[in-house]
């Protein structure tokens, strides 16, 4: 495996070799720095055991208990983490968005969902407005609603909310944490078609057919070692996560990417 340097956050040039951009069986994981290690010596894992899945609970219980609905409600219940697949992408952009992320969607979405749960603790005006809008809604739908009305009660409760505030911000802190000082880095993989079954076909069929390398590709069950890496980009300095062009599928759709950079 190779590894390149991308010093620029607005080189949004692809980063790699003609070859492998022209190589159907190359497809893009985005990833945090710091989660590096463990790829590079396992591999790419299905399910949750690089994720502080306790700290992902924490902070979506202590929104259920103020009736607020999190990021991670229903991932867990309905797609149990230990049995989550590795995502990839067939476009080289799309990975390096996702690396973004710091650690995956998952866990900046719910780092975000604890920053407003403390922002409703600390701030009385937000918590104020909330109950407000929960009361409001409460006449407007003219009938008892235990859940909403059990919401406010909640967010009326001083004791309640103190309670709850250090175990949120314990859980967010062991998410920031994790993430530590890294930054962005995108795998270039050699996939197995096995690995997707008919997804694969469809995959092929876009490429060929529609011109496009968007979408994702799941992988669940199947050992993806090490060896399967072929090379990585990093943005030490970060990166355009906003950038995602879809119809990118030639080496000169690409080479006028690299020349706007």
């Amino acid at each position: 495996m190779y590894t390149v340097v991308v010093e620029r956050p607005a080189d949004n040039a692809y980063p790699f070799s003609r070859e492998l951009f022209e190589e159907r069986s190359v497809i893009y994981h985005g990833t945090w720095s710091t989660c590096c290690p463990r790829i590079e010596s396992e591999g790419l894992l299905s399910g949750a055991d690089s994720l502080d899945v306790w700290a992902l609970r924490d902070i979506n219980d202590a929104h259920a208990d103020l009736g607020n609905e999190a990021f991670f409600a229903g991932f867990d219940y309905f797609n149990p983490f230990t049995r989550r697949e590795v995502f990839f992408t067939p476009s080289f952009w799309g990975a390096r968005a996702y690396a973004t992320d710091g650690g995956g969607e998952v866990v900046r979405k719910t780092i975000e969902d604890a920053d407003r749960f403390l922002r409703i603790c600390d701030n009385p005006d937000t918590r104020r407005e909330l109950i407000e809008s929960r009361k409001t809604a409460l006449r407007e739908y003219g009938s008892p609603h235990a859940r909403t009305e059990a919401s406010i009660v909640a967010l009326e409760d001083e004791t309640k909310l103190q309670c709850l505030r250090p175990i949120v911000e314990k859980a967010r802190l062991a998410l920031v944490a994790r993430r530590g000082d890294g930054f962005p880095v995108v795998y270039a993989i050699r996939a197995d078609a096995d690995w997707f079954g008919d997804t694969w076909e469809r995959h092929l069929y876009h490429w060929r057919e529609m011109e496009t390398s968007g979408g994702e590709l799941k992988c669940f069950g199947f050992p993806i070692g090490p060896e399967r890496l072929i090379a990585r980009a990093d943005f030490p300095n970060g990166t355009d996560q906003n950038f995602m062009p879809d119809h990118v599928t030639t080496w000169e759709a690409a080479e006028k990417i690299a020349l706007s950079c």
